[in-house]
């Protein structure tokens, strides 16, 4: 639904009001109750605002003096790269869901077509056109070596290339620090694994990888990579009908580390998760961090203000 105009969003107002209220909109899961608060990219109304809202709707939505209203926003054209212009662009295949049936996992190739090494400033996977994103609920982009095995599975894993982003609803661009980056090798093929649904109509999901490099022969001081934590040893999960399961994970930091952020992932059957830090001190310390709750249509980083930001020693679990 549009909220572009009054006359959009008049229809809405109670449901504006219950929402808002409830903190449900702007989307933001974060546990407001348990550890770190204070973050880049915090979209929540403040209580001054909902309360506006609130005392709007609650006297009918009036709409006001128009003379009064502000001009409309400039809206950024959803086919424009959050990088700037890419130094590259990986089309990935086009892939035509069926109108019907279930859910899709499995994966895409194409290639990147360098010729030597190259490290990544920024880097964005997107969809290119309203159908696009009505399928693509997510979609992961890894760099793999031509003909290497890569295992869609259940959860579409990427097999074991080196993970670049993840295009869902709620992510954007990535952007490292000015000496980090991501090595990116001659000769390597882009991976997607995705995860499609059905629209009622048979149509063609299209997804695109844009990166930005630094300059030819540039090393960071950094080099970025990724790993899904608190995976090495876990078992399949299985939750009884009507019930709840808590699982832990652990992984060891073998070096210290600067947390920037923090994103939660689980699937349909996902309520909750939290970040917690267990201190090598004597005596043990363990800290809890971040917690949200999981919401399966929205795939949320929490990127932690500077002066937050947790700096955890080597042997951290």
């Amino acid at each position: 639904m549009s909220l572009l105009t009054y006359n959009d969003a008049r229809p809405w107002a109670r449901s504006i009001k219950q929402r808002v209220s409830k903190r449900e909109m702007p989307p933001w899961f974060l546990d407001k109750t348990i550890g770190i608060q204070k973050y880049k990219n915090d979209p929540s109304l403040s209580d001054a605002e909902i309360a506006t809202i609130v005392k709007w709707v609650d006297a009918g939505a009036p709409q006001g003096n128009t003379a009064d209203m502000p001009p409309m926003p400039k809206l950024e054209d959803l086919s424009t790269w959050r990088i700037g212009t890419p130094d590259l662009v990986v089309k990935y295949p086009a892939f035509t869901m069926p109108a019907a049936g279930p859910d899709l996992y499995g994966t895409l190739e194409a290639p990147f077509g360098t010729t030597e090494d190259r490290y990544i400033k920024a880097i964005q996977s997107r969809v290119v056109d309203s159908n696009s994103r009505k399928i693509v609920h997510h979609a992961l982009s890894y760099a793999v070596e031509p003909g290497e095995d890569g295992d869609a599975g259940d959860d579409a894993g990427g097999g074991s290339g080196q993970f670049l982003i993840e295009y869902a609803s709620g992510k954007n661009a990535t952007f490292y620090d000015p000496d980090a980056g991501l090595l990116l090798k001659a000769g390597q093929n882009a991976r997607l694994s995705y995860h499609f649904h059905s629209i009622g109509e048979r149509a063609d999901a299209n997804v695109e990888l844009g990166i930005v490099f630094y300059p030819k022969g540039f090393v960071p001081g950094h080099v970025q990579w990724s790993k899904q934590l608190g995976q090495e040893a876990a078992p399949d999960l299985d939750i009884p009908a009507n019930s709840i399961v808590r699982r832990d994970g652990y992984t060891r930091l073998n070096s210290a580390a600067h947390i920037t952020a923090w994103q939660p992932h689980m699937y349909i059957r996902g309520k909750y998760q939290c970040l917690e830090l267990i201190y090598p001190s004597e005596p043990v310390r363990a800290e809890t961090v971040t917690c949200a709750s999981w919401n399966y249509n929205w795939h949320t980083i929490y990127n932690y203000q500077e002066d937050v930001a947790p700096i955890v020693p080597a042997g951290t679990l």
